[in-house]
């Protein structure tokens, strides 16, 4: 694989999506350097991007998470009534369509959601990005935050599969959670803040993590 390939810039969205999950599930600051050196180590980037149906399991295994892959946005909604995240994978442009999130291939996390939107970090967020001709009116950006209908999040990905990658804290570590978790309720508003307040300060599960990784990717 050609070195231009397998630097972050082309394949860092899907390990700074698990960095930014793991901090908010994990309450573990995952540093984004050691996921790429686990993304090489596993072979997660032998093409150009990161295979999350490689790296997602081992990242999951390795923070005692579970696991799981979805085209259903049914499945998507029960994960997060449960507190869990998603990273979704957005398929970029196709004939007829114009991507959101990218014009070609990208992960985004989505923290949470209520009936009618999700509430997205991105990693390669710009400003003026979803302000493009065919992006217009379809997202928009909050504090850092990114929030979409779930119909405009579920086009974006139906081109790839899955379309979600889920995560979920395990049963023991929901048993020794001491810490607040992101809400599922108003988006747009400061409810999808983490509750504890010493979380917030952590950099992957908020906006500054996502604009950090954006200056990479």
């Amino acid at each position: 694989v050609p070195e231009e390939k397998r630097n972050v810039a082309a394949a860092g969205c899907g390990p700074s999506c698990l960095c930014m999950m793991v901090d908010s599930a994990d309450f573990v600051n995952y540093e984004l350097t050691d996921c790429l050196k686990l993304s090489n180590e596993v072979g997660a980037n032998r093409e150009i991007g990161t295979s999350l149906k490689i790296l997602g399991p081992v990242v999951a295994e390795r923070f005692n998470l579970n696991y799981g892959e979805t085209s259903d946005l049914n499945e998507l909604k029960a994960t997060w009534q449960k507190g869990g995240l998603a990273i979704a994978n957005s398929g970029g442009d196709r004939e007829g369509y114009t991507g959101v999130f990218t014009h070609g291939g990208h992960y985004i996390l989505v923290v949470s959601a209520d009936d009618n939107e999700a509430c997205i970090l991105d990693p390669s967020y710009k400003e003026g990005k979803y302000e493009e001709p065919g992006r217009d009116g379809k997202a928009r950006a909050v504090d850092g935050f990114v929030y979409c209908s779930l119909k405009v999040l579920a086009e974006d990905c139906a081109n790839r599969t899955p379309s979600y990658y889920l995560f979920q804290e395990s049963i023991k570590n929901m048993k020794s959670a001491a810490a607040g978790k992101w809400k599922s309720s108003a988006p747009g508003t400061a409810a999808h803040l983490c509750e504890d307040a010493d979380h917030r300060k952590r950099p992957r599960g908020t906006p500054e993590g996502a604009r950090t990784h954006a200056s990479l990717v």
